[in-house]
């Protein structure tokens, strides 16, 4: 199932993920093992330096990542809490206030009660990465949460 919230309106992202739609991300597109979300920057998300937060860069792998996922439970894990267990990140390119970014996540492998990933993020319009990462999902029967 793809989802566009030009069709479903930024509530419905932020009322799934109240925190995602707090910084400001914008999701594209949604199937099953994989989603693109957005967002342009703006002053609330620079650090002192007038650079991009590297929290933002993680909370949007951890957020496209997520909506990823939403997809691939299995019907008796539907409404059981998960969440992200470990993320691996590297920050490659400074952002300044006025960048559009993209991520993109993929499901790379599932395990049981576990799914491994990985996200990146990049500028919009010339594909500079900005940054990647690696996660471990705990989802479904056994997640610690």
């Amino acid at each position: 199932m793809t989802e566009n919230l030009s069709q479903l309106g930024i509530k419905g992202e932020a009322a799934r993920s109240p925190f995602s739609g707090f910084i400001g991300n914008v999701l594209e597109e949604r199937r099953p093992g994989y989603s693109r979300l957005s967002l342009k920057i703006e002053a609330r998300h620079l650090d002192s330096s007038g650079r991009l937060h590297p929290g933002v860069l993680a909370t949007m792998m951890d957020s496209a990542l997520g909506a990823a996922l939403r997809d691939v439970r299995r019907k008796d894990e539907e409404g059981i809490p998960g969440g992200t267990v470990a993320m691996d990140m590297m920050v490659l390119q400074v952002v300044r206030e006025g960048e559009e970014l993209v991520a993109e996540g993929r499901l790379l492998r599932r395990h049981g009660a576990l799914a491994f990933g990985e996200a990146e993020v990049k500028k919009r319009g010339d594909g500079t990465l900005v940054a990647c990462a690696y996660f471990v999902f705990a989802i479904g029967r056994g997640s610690p949460r």
